[in-house]
This record gives structure tokens, C-alpha cells and sequence, in this order.
């Protein structure tokens, strides 16, 4: 304050020394000044300092020489006018406002003005103090634009943005929360984030919530249940972001999907694809009777090697859906043999070189006819393996090692410990201990080591048996 009465003075004292322009004393406050500064009389600047010259980068006699009006933007025009003609008048205008100027290169600057008016041998002088505030501006501006661009967001967007404090109250809704639930944001903020929440749900919103509230920038996406205004339930996906280190938010940010018809879909989807995976597995077993039914002497063996190798790829840690493929192979490996005729299969004695050709080419049929069948998977590849051997000894393409499915070793495996431990027409069983004898001293050679070793871990040290009833569904195997 006593500056600014000692500057009013110094330029009283100057305007009086010299009329119509400041005196000597007047020139040097002029020049020593640090901000811009400008003696304004009948519209024209008389004096101009060196700070002012370089805020806006005419020469003093350019600026000297034209209305002040000229060097301010048109769209500022009016209203510096109409203030300095207030001022002059009443002094009612305000003191100190903001307008754009533009350089002489055309650049255009924010500047604050501060003026002050003073009366000296019958004119009026103004006294402009002009600092450059287009910095501060632009920044004001560009948080301007950023408000009105997140404002047009989260009213346009078919989400709905939640903010959350770390006491779990609703501190913000964006207006598509209305759309998807009912309620006016203005009724929920202020509430708790829990009130609308379905029951089931609350435990674990409020174990993520505490999980985004102890890790600062943590993003978490769930589902959830909303309840609408009209009470019916509604699924949303959440995603919760955690700013409560950012001084503007100092919360957790919750962006809503409402995904109830997806959600509905997905659901109306797996309750189809489970009808047809029933479907599916009661037409192979019908399939499989039917090859039984033409060899009695093998009832059963199809459905017990489904049930061994769905046993060994548990052991290997397949997963469940690759579990119930092996299930589904193993039940139709020998789906070929309808085309052996019947006194083959039934024949009490050794067979032939011819008749074992003609067995042997069952795999080779059980192929030809599951290829035709749009499998999700490759089950005719695995049938038509299950005779090979990692030697290349098997038939009928005579595969070796990685040619073979490993889904196919996995049968080739338990179809040969299966049929060692049953009777045939032409021979009495070996046994369980011939058989996994067989599968020991041949692993690596003519069967996948893998495979034979956790056959052995089945039967050596989880007491794996075939089951008395082999009519178990693939659901009771996975």
C-alpha cells in the first residue's frame, strides 16, 4: 500500500510537471518500473517503459503513434472500451481485468490490468500496469477443456463413472448411472457403495475395495449385481481404479458396464452347450453299445480303457476339457470293429494272418467313419493311433513318437493293460502284473514313458481299479 501511494504521487508529481506528458521524474519511474506500464490519455499511450515494449514488441513511437485499442484482440475490444469510458466518466468500471493483446508477430497474450486514474491540468491520465498472465491462462484454459471434455464423457458414455472415498461413500455419479439403474445420481451421492449391492455380492466388492484402498494405482475388474430402482437385478462389470494419491480424485474411480443381456446370453449358451455335450455323449455310448453288442466277449473293454486313460491324463494334470476328449476317444477307439465279421471277433483259438489283417483294420474304419463327425477336437486323429507305437512298430501308418497324439498314447496304454487283464475266446487273461509288466519293459520303446509312468502310479500307489459298473458318464471320470 505505501508503494502504490508513493508511485500515485511520484506520477501525480509528473503529470503536473509537464502537461499532457510525465516530466523527468515521471520518465525514470516509468523505466524503472519492472512490470509493463503505460500512460494512457484520450485514448492514446504517451509513454510506454522498456518492459512494455518487450511484452508486446512494437517500437514506442508505433505504439505511440495509434489508438491503444488497436494492439488489443477484436474480440476484447468492447469491453476495454467500454471500461475506459466508464472509467472516465463515473469511475465505476472495474480497476483491474483481463484481456488478449497482440504482439507485433501477431502472437496473442493474456494480460492483468490494473489502472489508476488520475486528474491533472484539466485531462485525465491513466496509469495502466500491465502484467502478462498468459501462462497462468493457458493452464486455466486447458483445465477448462479438460472439465468440459470429462463432463461430455461420463454424460455421453453408455458406462456409468462412480467415485468412491475411502470411507466407501459415494462421492460422484456420472448421469448414465440413472440409465442403468434407476436412480438419479443425486439420490446416491452421499450413500453408502454398498446399499444396492445384491447380498451375495458384498463380501467380495468390500475384500477388492480394501485390496484398491492398500495399493495406490491398482486396477481390479469384477462382476456385480446392482439392484434397479424397479427391483429387478442387473450384472455389471466393475472396474475400480485406485487414486487416492491424486489430490483432484482422492478416491477410487468405478467404471460400470451394465452387461445383464451378455451376461444372460453366456449363461443361455452354456446351458446349451452342456444340453449338446449330453446329447453328445449319449449318442457315443449308444454307439458303443452297438459295437459291443456285436462282440459280447469284449462288452465293456471300450468303456473300461475310457475309464483307465481318463484316469492316467488326470495323473498327467490335463485339464478337465482334455480329460473328457480322452473319455469320448476311448469310448469310440474301437467303434471299427463292426466292420470285422463276427466269427472273427468270437473265434476260440489262435487266428490267422489273415484274419488278424482283417482286425487290424478296424482303426483304419473307426477313422473313416469318425472323420465325417464335426468333433470340436481331433477325435478320429486319436482312434485311428491308438495302434501305433513310438518305435514306429504300430500300424496302421506306422507313426513314431511326437507323430503320435499324445492322447492316442495315452489309449494305446491303458487299451493294453485293459485287454491283458480280460479273457478272450482265444486266450486267458495274463493279468494286471503281465500287463503292467509289459507296459515297464517297453516304455520309452514302444510306449510314451510318460504315460507308463503314471499308469504305474495309478495301480502301484493309488490303488487304481476298473470299476464293477463301467457305466460311468465322463463327468464322474473329469
Amino acid at each position: 500500500m505505501i508503494g502504490q501511494v508513493s508511485l500515485e504521487k511520484s506520477q501525480k508529481q509528473a503529470i503536473r510537471s509537464t502537461p499532457g506528458a510525465p516530466g523527468e521524474e515521471g520518465r525514470l519511474l516509468l523505466d524503472s518500473a519492472s512490470g509493463a506500464l503505460a500512460i494512457v490519455q484520450d485514448g492514446f499511450m504517451r509513454k510506454v517503459n522498456a518492459s512494455l515494449l518487450s511484452l508486446i514488441d512494437y517500437s514506442e513511437e508505433e505504439l505511440t503513434s495509434r489508438s491503444f485499442l488497436e494492439f488489443i484482440h477484436p474480440d476484447d475490444r468492447h469491453v476495454v472500451a467500454d471500461n475506459y469510458v466508464k472509467r472516465l466518466q463515473d469511475g465505476e468500471a472495474p480497476a483491474a481485468y483481463a484481456f488478449r493483446i497482440i504482439t507485433k508477430h501477431g502472437d496473442v497474450r493474456w494480460v492483468q490490468l490494473n489502472s489508476l486514474m488520475l486528474q491533472g491540468e484539466g485531462k485525465t491520465t491513466i496509469l495502466a500496469f500491465l502484467t502478462d498472465i498468459t501462462e497462468g491462462k493457458r493452464a486455466e484454459e486447458a483445465l477448462v477443456r479438460q472439465e468440459k471434455r470429462f463432463q461430455a464423457l461420463t454424460e455421453n458414455s453408455s458406462d456409468a463413472i462412480i467415485i468412491v472415498s475411502r470411507d466407501g461413500i459415494v462421492c460422484y455419479e456420472s448421469p448414465s448411472y440413472e440409465r442403468i439403474s434407476g436412480f438419479k445420481p443425486e439420490e446416491r451421492v452421499g450413500t453408502s457403495m454398498f446399499e444396492r449391492l445384491h447380498p451375495q455380492d458384498t463380501k467380495m466388492v468390500a475384500e477388492n475395495f480394501a485390496r484398491l484402498l492398500n495399493n495406490p494405482g491398482t486396477t481390479l475388474r469384477v462382476e456385480v449385481r446392482i439392484q434397479h430402482r424397479n427391483g429387478s437385478w442387473r450384472t455389471m462389470e466393475a472396474t475400480g481404479t485406485s487414486l487416492l494419491h491424486d489430490p483432484a480424485v482422492e478416491g477410487v474411480v468405478v467404471n460400470l458396464r451394465d452387461i445383464t443381456e451378455r451376461h444372460e446370453s453366456r449363461k443361455r449358451l452354456e446351458q446349451s452347450l452342456e444340453k449338446l455335450q449330453r446329447t453328445m455323449q449319449g449318442t457315443i455310448q449308444a454307439v458303443t453299445a452297438i459295437a459291443e453288442w456285436r462282440d459280447p466277449f469284449t462288452a465293456g473293454h471300450q468303456k473300461r480303457v475310457a475309464q483307465l486313460a481318463c484316469a492316467i491324463a488326470r495323473e498327467m494334470d490335463f485339464p478337465p476339457e482334455q480329460i473328457e476328449v480322452v473319455h469320448m476317444a476311448g469310448l469310440l477307439h474301437d467303434i471299427g470293429k463292426i466292420s470285422v465279421p463276427h466269427e472273427i471277433l468270437s473265434k476260440p483259438g489262435r487266428l490267422s494272418d489273415a484274419e488278424m489283417g482283417l482286425i487290424r483294420i478296424h482303426s483304419q474304419v473307426a477313422y473313416d467313419i469318425l472323420k465325417t463327425v464335426d468333433f470340436p477336437w481331433p477325435i478320429a486323429d486319436m482312434v485311428v493311433q491308438h495302434h501305433e507305437r513310438i518305435d514306429g512298430s504300430g500300424y496302421p501308418a506306422g507313426l513314431r513318437e511326437d507323430e503320435i497324439l499324445m492322447e492316442a498314447r495315452i489309449l494305446a496304454v491303458a487299451d493294453v493293460v485293459e485287454a491283458m487283464t480280460a479273457h478272450r475266446p482265444y486266450r486267458k487273461a495274463p493279468g494286471l502284473d503281465k500287463a503292467l509288466e509289459e507296459i515297464s519293459r517297453n516304455s520309452g520303446r514302444l510306449y510314451d514313458a510318460e504315460v507308463v509312468y503314471a499308469c504305474l502310479r495309478l495301480f502301484n500307489e493309488k490303488g487304481f481299479a476298473f470299476a464293477l459298473d463301467s457305466g460311468e458318464s465322463a463327468a464322474s471320470l473329469v
